[in-house]
């Protein structure tokens, strides 16, 4: 669960021991008082840190004021009966957090395309018993990496070694102990990373490059939620850089363009990424299945399927996946042993990499089909290399040749089945 503390206010209240004592008005301090004996009575007003709705696009957090303050939020509206606010911590570069809940938000003029800058942030924890921080891309558009273009027929070659580099601008959380993420660029708005924060602070950067003419613009707000350790049922276990918890959903690659319904040539997934998805397994399921959201009825380079990775020109699978590919453990078509127990596993169980440009377990797939598993946890791996293959003019040798081309990443929906 999200980490709430509470805020303790101390309030002194003063009573009169009789109110029948003659009153006495001293003239040269102008204050009345009374004969009787006042009592001075401490009262301890306690409330949680419970999330609050905040200004309607930024959440708060409960606090007193005096804690918003020493926070560097803001206050939007009062909580707790009034006796807190609902505090909204928004950072821009240069700034610190340790709130359990804030925001990373760019600069008030953003950077223009001729400059280049570096925006950094310091996410430290709010409590020691924080064991995960998950980062919502609630908007993220930065320049993307250097891109590739698929063809239908024909394609250069020998030009894929800088493809899928964040070569402009890139963001990255650096980990002052760990293992970091590999660096992010491109469209990325709705995605989200959690990873495991360091016991000093961490650093979040967005290097912001040169950016040519037509580089799309550069926005982002990041929403930073901290979570206590033993709570993996909603911020996921160590390990997991993404996680889901619902029982169908949708999984794309970074810098997928999940606003289009249409994948262009230019859709290039990112070089040098490593990392593992997580799908809570919910009660009375027992199996995953995974297809592409996207399968046009004839792709084609302008019109693509949401699956492309590496060289190959069908379904590739295991030791022909060397450096683009998806992991998905003991795959296979459908799962059997959940549909329909006792019958023989015929059923080509064992897949464990998946590439190139027809998402099935079966090599001799002319389509894209479901690809399912009943290993627990349930859960993806996807890494990439540096650049991409462009050595020769068949689409096995050459991942801009054909559709879908071998540069587009993926992006793919996902089903739990019952038991």
């Amino acid at each position: 669960m999200l980490i709430l503390g509470a805020s303790v206010l101390l309030l002194q209240v003063f009573a009169t021991a009789s109110a029948t004592e003659a009153e006495r008005y001293d003239t040269a301090t102008n204050v009345t008082s009374r004969s009787g004996k006042a009592l001075s009575i401490f009262q301890i007003i306690k409330f949680k840190h419970d999330p609050c709705p905040g200004d309607g696009t930024r959440q708060g957090i409960c606090h007193s004021n005096a804690e918003c303050v020493a926070l560097g939020g803001k206050s939007s509206g009062s909580c707790a009966n009034g006796y807190g606010v609902c505090c909204i911590v928004a950072l821009t570069c240069g700034q610190t957090t340790s709130s359990n809940c804030s925001y990373l938000t760019q600069p008030t003029n953003p950077t223009g395309s001729n400059m280049v800058s570096v925006c950094q942030y310091t996410v430290c924890k709010c409590t020691p018993d924080v064991c995960r921080i998950r980062l919502d891309f609630t908007t993220f558009s930065i320049a993307g990496p250097q891109v590739g273009t698929t063809f239908d027929g024909a394609a250069p070659l020998n030009i894929g070694n800088a493809i899928g580099e964040c070569s402009t601008d890139s963001f990255a959380m650096t980990l002052s102990e760990g293992h970091s993420p590999s660096p992010i660029c491109g469209f990325n708005t709705g995605q989200h990373m959690i990873y495991e924060p360091s016991d000093m602070c961490d650093e979040a950067t967005f290097i912001l490059g040169a950016a040519a003419a037509g580089v799309r613009a550069r926005n982002w707000d990041i929403k930073i939620t901290q979570y206590k350790c033993g709570d993996e049922a909603v911020a996921g276990p160590p390990g997991c850089l993404q996680y889901f918890s619902t029982d169908v959903g949708r999984i794309s690659s970074y810098n997928f363009p999940t606003n289009s319904a249409t994948i262009g040539a230019q859709t290039t997934h990112l070089s040098r990424q490593a990392y593992s998805i997580c799908i809570r397994r919910n009660e009375g399921f027992c199996a995953i299945c995974y297809v592409p959201s996207i399968v046009p009825p004839a792709p084609t380079a302008a019109d693509q399927a949401s699956y492309g990775l590496d060289k190959g020109a069908a379904a590739v699978h295991d030791l022909d996946c060397r450096f683009d590919y998806l992991q998905i453990p003991n795959a296979e078509a459908f799962p059997l042993p959940v549909a329909m127990p006792g019958t023989p596993l015929t059923n080509m169980i064992g897949k464990q990499l998946f590439c190139g440009r027809i998402f099935n377990v079966d090599v001799a797939a002319a389509l894209p089909a479901s690809v399912c598993s009943t290993t627990a946890p349930f859960r993806l791996g996807f890494s990439t290399g540096g650049g991409e293959f462009t050595n020769m003019a068949t689409p096995e040798k050459n991942e801009l040749m054909g559709a879908p081309g071998g540069i587009v990443g993926f992006s793919l929906d996902y089903r739990q089945i019952p038991c």
